[in-house]
């Protein structure tokens, strides 16, 4: 090893060992540019390289460096700057990082190019920098360099089953993660728009026994608005929403930095705190000037040595020059944009589904109930057996101190008799009123107020209902538009869901052999599911999993189907992104051109199911006429393997699909079960049923003509009207 300066005196000479470093850059022959990482032994030689070989730094002896070839930024096709650039910032924001400068590097008195010296973080590095001590060192791929993983891990499962919007377990993570290291950590990448993380290029590390984590910045060259050449036909520019991505698109996964951020935005005091800690380094660290003059350093520290590198690989400098010019528009309106999507990300516009629906439930002695609010508040049932062809509409009550209801029922019956009904006040509180079937009817009407009961955030929707094994389980979302769960086990429990992605509108719910499952459409469109496996409900621990559907947005509230083993997410298929379409980086590679986009009809619904990693296959259930204008509703018969999608289409007509198998492979067969029942149109969403036995079932519904019709199959189509007397024409 020979380090010479500008001024060509040779200031350090030893032995030291080399080799190479780095991931995808090590692809290419011996020609190809690739990064080193010299290692100084007394073994070799000197035992730490003394001198100011990184003047900035405030250690003056390392026993190791990194000769960083930028191999996603560097020439033909880039500034070589980038991720000196980010690590500088996130230095200046008061991080802990690798300082950095530049050399041109000679290989056997061949010129290499310019290369990015820096510091190898690990634990030497650490004691370096903070003092001497023993440190956990956990890099990209949870790579251990140092120490054990047992209190990464620790951290890992408490995240994935503990709830932060209690006060107590926000301060525990805040006694195991440095929260103000963290935060400017991923405001930092955020903002830069550093789209090859956070699954990608990091590292972490913690003071043994008991210190914070600590998260530092590497190989950002994603950053400052760098687009990779195989991005495709991404969506990509200046005005990609960072919180998109890391709430529905490329970010997918279940990677700690990103759970972590998830789980951190549960929590309303720490929310406050990241949207405070924008605005502050927007004005100095991140300020447009700051980093305008990081990357102006850094292009006059290089610019003579890259011109000579671009002309050796046959380029002109001016390619370099527009590279620069690339970078420094991104700065000019990058902070601008992010202090926006910030905005908008913790204050999001929903739509909420206002349209009159009906809540079904069949006893345990086979009578059924139609719950509805009428138009006067009150709420009303319409009740028959299916021998009947007859239904008799009675009023419910209300009990002294129940209040009246604001949007839609949900009600559900459990084994033991009871009959229950749960609905949202005006104040967001959520009312229980709780009956028993008696031969001769229901008995009088008893109420609770669960959200006193419970401490229950305010709902700002229609809460939704199922029974899993004999437990009803209610869904509903707070102010926040977070997921929340109540589930009766003897008495009430309460649990919230993460935050994120966050649900763009209303949500529903299934019960599967698997687990619970909750799906709903976020506010950037990408159909979403929450998945609470069995073995994550002991105990009263609550680790729920997502799954996105990334290539194709929704509109309304998606539903969900378990079949055959597989679950699968059933959509209407907006026309456009509702905010902007979250950013996932095309890559075809290996699977084929295409895999990822979906060029198959968009007329009625879509059924998506895991196909491969990030993206699903999606097969369209389509009717030759009408669009797709209500939400899908999903009927199935365990029993008997039985699935059924229905839906409402642009006439008003409900379309049911139903799932075969032919030749190892699905097929949904639709047809039109208004026209088959000779019935009128619907005005709003269906109900619906099947029976235990063969392939009966049944669809109610509200018709334009402002009365409740009821569609039943036992081997035809039949059509029963019944008309309410508090729904107004």
């Amino acid at each position: 090893w020979e380090y010479f300066n500008k001024s060509g005196k040779r200031i350090e000479a030893t032995g030291f060992g080399l080799r190479i470093h780095g991931g995808a850059g090590r692809n290419g022959g011996l020609h190809t540019k690739k990064s080193y990482r010299a290692y100084f032994r007394s073994s070799y030689g000197q035992s730490r390289l003394n001198g100011e070989i990184i003047p900035n730094a405030s250690v003056k002896a390392f026993d190791k460096l990194v000769l960083r070839a930028s191999s996603n930024d560097r020439a033909p096709h880039g500034s070589s700057i980038r991720d000196q650039v980010i690590r500088d910032l996130h230095l200046e924001m008061g991080g802990v990082g690798a300082h950095g400068s530049w050399c041109v590097l000679y290989v056997n008195g061949v010129n290499r190019g310019i290369y990015n010296i820096t510091e190898r973080m690990d634990q030497i590095f650490l004691s370096s920098h903070l003092g001497e001590g023993q440190f956990d060192v956990i890099k990209t791929g949870e790579t251990l360099l140092n120490g054990n993983k047992g209190a990464w891990n620790h951290l890992n499962h408490f995240l994935r089953t503990t709830q932060f919007s209690d006060a107590a377990n926000y301060e525990e993570l805040k006694r195991r993660v440095d929260v103000e290291n963290f935060t400017s950590y991923v405001i930092l990448n955020l903002c830069m728009q550093n789209f090859d993380w956070p699954h990608n290029n990091w590292y972490a590390a913690r003071r043994i026994p008991d210190g914070k984590w600590i998260f530092m910045c590497w190989d950002a060259e994603w950053g400052l608005g760098y687009r990779h050449p195989h991005s495709g036909d991404a969506p990509i520019g200046i005005d990609l929403d960072p919180y998109a991505f890391m709430d529905s698109g490329g970010a997918y996964g279940h990677g700690l930095i990103r759970t972590l951020f998830l789980a951190l935005l549960n929590n309303e005091a720490y929310r406050k705190y990241y949207q405070q800690e924008v605005t502050r380094y927007l004005k100095e660290s991140l300020s447009t000037e700051n980093i305008l003059r990081l990357i102006r350093y850094h292009r006059d520290a290089i610019e003579t040595e890259m011109k000579k590198e671009y002309e050796a690989k046959g380029t002109r400098i001016k390619r370099w020059h527009d590279q620069i010019h690339e970078i420094e528009v991104f700065t000019k309106k990058c902070t601008t944009y992010f202090k926006r999507y910030t905005d908008e990300y913790f204050d999001p516009v929903v739509q909420f589904n206002e349209n009159r629906r009906l809540s079904l439930v069949e006893s345990a002695n086979g009578k059924r109930y139609v719950f509805y609010r009428g138009d006067n508040g009150q709420i009303y049932h319409f009740s028959s057996t299916m021998k009947s062809k007859s239904w008799l509409e009675t009023a419910v009550y209300l009990p002294k101190g129940a209040p009246s209801i604001v949007g839609n029922p949900a009600a559900y019956s459990l084994a033991s008799g009871k009959l229950i009904v749960v609905y949202r006040g005006r104040d967001g509180d959520l009312h229980e009123l709780t009956a028993y079937m008696q031969d001769q009817g229901l008995s009088q009407w008893s109420y609770s107020n669960l959200s006193s009961t419970l401490t229950l955030p305010p709902a700002v929707n229609d809460p939704t209902v199922i029974v899993a094994d004999g437990t009803p389980h209610v869904f509903y979302l707070d102010k926040n538009l977070q997921p929340q769960e109540l589930w009766l086990n003897s008495v009430w429990h309460h649990h919230p869901l993460p935050v994120a992605p966050r649900p763009g509108g209303d949500i529903t719910a299934t019960a599967s052999a698997g687990g619970i499952y909750v799906t709903y459409r976020t506010v950037f469109g990408a159909p979403c599911t929450q998945r609470l496996a069995r073995k994550d409900q002991r105990g009263g621990k609550r680790s729920w999993q997502h799954e996105l559907v990334l290539q194709v947005p929704a509109a309304g509230t998606p539903a969900g189907l378990m079949a055959d083993g597989k679950w699968r997410v059933i959509f209407r298929p907006a026309k456009v992104w509702p905010l902007r379409q979250p950013y996932v980086f095309h890559w075809d590679g290996p699977q084929g051109k295409g895999y990822q986009d979906y060029k198959g009809s968009r007329v009625g619904l879509i059924e998506a199911r895991e196909q491969r990693h990030r993206f699903c296959h999606l097969q369209p259930i389509t009717s030759p006429s009408g669009h797709a204008a209500g939400n899908p509703i999903v009927l199935s018969n365990a029993r008997q393997n039985r699935h059924y999608v229905t839906y409402r289409d642009s006439r008003g007509h409900l379309q049911e699909a139903y799932l075969s198998h032919d030749h190892n492979s699905d097929e949904w067969h639709i047809q039109d079960i208004t026209h088959l029942s000779n019935a009128p149109a619907a005005m709003s969403d269906p109900v619906g049923m099947t029976l235990p036995t063969g392939n009966q079932r049944y669809y109610i519904y509200w018709g334009v003509d402002k009365k409740l019709h009821e569609l039943h199959f036992d081997g035809r189509w039949n059509h029963i009207p019944f008309h309410s007397l508090h729904i107004s024409d």
